[in-house]
């Protein structure tokens, strides 16, 4: 019976291995906040004081996509409420939330920006899309211990030699190459129609994230820099076109993986890797169950047999 119990207690922390998507609406920061749709946990709060009345006020936030689909997460979702219980709106072009859809079980990390009188104080932030509950975070005290900072199921890899797919679109990365003085990552790539229909493309619609889960665009600027840089335009069905991209990250970023999103929301979606590493977790401790509840049965026959 020490035996059944043992293999129990095996299957039930195995079981605790797979993350839960539920989470209080409510709470503090460093705490994990969220409901089926989305996670949000705020991990600082900076004040700084430009010449004049109002105050900048910087939240770094981890969003997590809980839904089976990709999305992105609009900063005119978020509301600052301060001390005097006046509500302030993001400010889009000061913050890092850049406009691209994540795929699911994706975490992005962003700085949420919001212009406030010098005089108050940031209370509380509130995150609602649309008709859905409000989540909201307490930005006057601190969870401690904190949780453990939200994780993503996927992790940058080498894109070199990469072909991702879908029904409309083929993208072939022909090359990578890294400059280290200023950060700056180049890709040589081809895209395909594959599809049955016209399709657009565009430099706009690729960006990168990097293992600290920020989100970059290409670089507009530096574009002109390449010897064949990718325009934008329209692509037939079967017909391809080769260009470089180019982003200018920070000096800490060391691995990225490429996203895709034509049309910003509308068209083919793809990403590197094309498969998130939480399968492989999944699988395996889908083999250790296996192997568990094939010895309880052999356990429960043997008990069978003595009795």
């Amino acid at each position: 019976m020490l035996k059944i119990a043992g293999a129990i207690s095996i299957s039930i922390a195995i079981l605790a291995m797979i993350p839960e998507s539920f989470a209080s609406r409510s709470g503090y920061m460093n705490e994990i906040i969220g409901d089926e749709f989305m996670q949000i946990y705020v991990i600082g709060v900076d004040e700084q004081y430009p010449k004049g009345e109002n105050k900048l006020v910087y939240i770094d936030v981890l969003l997590k996509n809980e839904e089976s689909i990709p999305r992105k997460f609009n900063p005119s979702f978020a509301k600052l409420i301060d001390s005097d219980s006046k509500e302030h709106e993001a400010s889009p072009l000061l913050g890092t939330m850049v406009q691209a859809r994540i795929p699911p079980s994706d975490v992005f990390r962003g700085k949420l920006v919001f212009s406030m009188p010098n005089y108050t104080r940031p209370s509380m932030l509130v995150w609602q899309e649309l008709d859905r509950p409000p989540l909201m975070v307490d930005l006057t005290s601190t969870k401690v211990p904190p949780d453990p900072m939200l994780e993503s199921a996927w992790e940058p890899i080498v894109s070199k030699g990469t072909v991702l797919s879908d029904d409309r679109s083929e993208i072939v990365i022909n090359g990578e190459q890294w400059n280290k003085f200023p950060k700056l990552y180049a890709l040589d790539l081809t895209i395909r129609n594959v599809g049955n229909e016209t399709i657009k493309y565009s430099p706009t619609f690729f960006f990168v994230k990097d293992q600290d889960r920020r989100l970059f665009p290409v670089d507009l600027f530096q574009l002109g820099s390449l010897s064949n840089p990718l325009l934008k335009g329209d692509l037939e069905p079967g017909k391809e076109v080769r260009g470089q991209i180019i982003f200018s990250l920070p000096d800490s970023t060391s691995r990225v993986m490429l996203i895709y999103d034509e049309n910003l929301g509308t068209g083919s979606y793809l990403v590197t890797p094309e498969f998130p590493t939480i399968l492989n977790i999944v699988i395996f401790a889908s083999l250790v169950m296996m192997l568990v509840l094939t010895k309880l049965d052999l356990i429960k026959r043997f008990l069978k047999s003595i009795a």
